[in-house]
């Protein structure tokens, strides 16, 4: 039985977020699934896997913050940022204190740019950076501007010296390295860090308390809790304004034809070309998005089977 929704899974250190995809493809029996958001093998957390329909979802799941719970080895540098590259240890002795490490941090809070990492699954001209450092080619890692909603150190030893870890809370936008994040405060310290853990805590409005380890997922299923496995959806887990159908036009977003509505029927809310959650009878069943010129919206995705959200 294909599902249609989300499976918030609490992956496991050790596993791709692919591999996490193949892993519910097959102890699942599922067709259809993706992620969301990519974890880096060696973290651990929140990945939300997106089953039947959902899969067409996924870019509106992509939008949403994360917080992450991210520990930095002081006085190493490493390749990839984190200890899975050729790391290299600081030869200089150094003392720092955590209002030092506070001062540093309030350079990366807010809108920052951030160099994306060479050893990642970032496509420049068609090519993995992460092949082509690992064919020795030479890399230009592109630089995006990202946002630090909030940066905060959880206490930790007075005294920070080689091999020392701080903690780090972090609130951030879609598309924020925290491997370059790490590497960054390093360089400002003056001392280097690399990423040495790493736990998503949430994916938009999805939790790590409510989410299912691996085993915890089998075994529901084998015990036919199929559906209690989705996630509840609700409609700020997709950040989307919404319209709730009238009676027979579900039927023509079905066929991908557009709906006549004005703009007070939406209560003002859209701007032109804004995408909107098409919802019946508490399912999702569609999205379009609003023209003003022409007094419709059109529809862009048309569901088969709708997705159950709380209204």
């Amino acid at each position: 039985m294909q599902l249609h929704g989300v499976i918030n899974l609490h992956k496991p250190p050790g596993q791709s977020s692919h591999q996490a995809v193949v892993w519910c493809r097959r102890n699942l029996e599922q067709g259809k699934v993706g992620h969301v958001g990519t974890l880096d093998p060696g973290a651990t957390g929140v990945l939300l896997l997106v089953l039947g329909e959902a899969t067409r979802l996924a870019e509106y799941f992509t939008n949403q913050d994360k917080v992450y719970r991210a520990e930095l080895t002081l006085g190493y540098t490493s390749t990839t940022y984190d200890w899975e590259g050729e790391v290299s240890s600081n030869s200089q002795p150094f003392q720092l204190t955590p209002g030092e490490v506070e001062t540093a941090l309030e350079h990366f809070r807010g809108t920052i740019w951030q160099q994306v990492p060479v050893y990642s699954a970032v496509s420049v001209g068609g090519k993995r950076l992460y092949k082509m450092a690992r064919r020795g080619l030479p890399v230009k890692a592109p630089i995006r501007q990202v946002t630090i909603s909030s940066l905060s150190q959880l206490p930790s030893e007075p005294l920070l010296t080689q091999g020392s870890v701080v903690t780090l809370e972090v609130h951030c936008s879609k598309g924020t390295y925290i491997r370059s994040l790490a590497n960054d405060i390093g360089s400002l310290l003056g001392c280097g860090a690399l990423l040495s853990n790493l736990v998503r805590l949430t994916s938009g409005t999805f939790r790590l308390q409510d989410s299912y380890f691996p085993d915890e997922i089998v075994n529901r299923w084998q015990e036919g809790q199929r559906e209690e496995l989705l996630a509840p959806l609700d409609l700020t887990n997709l950040g989307l304004s919404w319209l709730e159908l009238l009676p027979g036009e579900e039927v023509a977003i079905s066929r991908g034809q557009s709906l006549k509505c004005t703009k007070e029927r939406l209560n003002g809310l859209l701007s032109e070309g804004q995408e909107l959650l098409l919802i019946s009878q508490s399912k999702i069943i569609g999205v379009g998005a609003f023209y003003s010129a022409y007094q419709i919206i059109r529809t862009r995705k048309a569901f088969n089977n709708g997705i159950m959200v709380n209204v």
